[in-house]
């Protein structure tokens, strides 16, 4: 039976265990090699696959730990936002309700022009545009924070204010924001 070893391979290896356990600092510097070499096949190599391991699946948490964060936050504003929500997105609603806060602020309305309405992000935009005229600056800026902390969620865009002769011109583009399918409290 033949062991893959001729006699020359084992005397060769028994040759260099003798020198080796001959001299102490070659003896030593071969332990320090072993103990180096096993414990970091044995221990360090299997133990940094285990940390690389966890560090992924702590990253993994922290994005969802992010998500939750995120998702309690937008649950949060809608909390905050879902009662200015409306129900209709009727054109002539959204225009009497503009109607009613120039009549609260004192402007006078000069002309609207109905946008239509858009579907964005499952919500519905009803856009107007509103020039109204005023002979004071503060009346205008009351009618723009009337529409703006109101009872309904609108947007301004593109607000412009024009002197002209004998009073003050406001142009402005409303976009109210009305969500489809919200049952309003009254309805129930």
């Amino acid at each position: 039976m033949e062991t893959g070893f001729d006699k020359s391979q084992l005397q060769a290896v028994e040759l260099w265990w003798a020198r080796t356990t001959g001299d102490h600092v070659r003896l030593r510097f071969v332990i320090c090699l072993s103990l180096f070499l096993s414990s970091y096949l044995f221990v360090i190599d299997p133990l940094s696959v285990r940390l690389a391991a966890a560090r992924s699946s702590h990253r993994e948490v922290l994005k969802r730990e992010n998500m939750a964060k995120e998702l309690v936050y937008f649950a949060d504003q809608l909390a905050i936002i879902e009662p200015r929500l409306v129900a209709e997105d009727d054109e002539v609603d959204w225009q009497n309700y503009v109607l009613d806060q120039l009549a609260a602020a004192g402007v006078q309305l000069a002309s609207v022009e109905p946008r239509g309405v858009k579907s964005q992000h499952g919500f519905k935009l009803v856009e107007m545009e509103i020039n109204a005229r005023s002979t004071e600056y503060p009346a205008l800026v009351d009618f723009v924070d009337r529409v703006e902390h109101g009872d309904r969620l609108v947007r301004i865009e593109k607000l412009t204010i024009v002197r002209q002769p004998s009073n003050l011109l406001l142009t402005c583009v409303l976009k109210g924001l009305v969500r489809p399918g919200l049952v309003r409290a009254e309805d129930d």
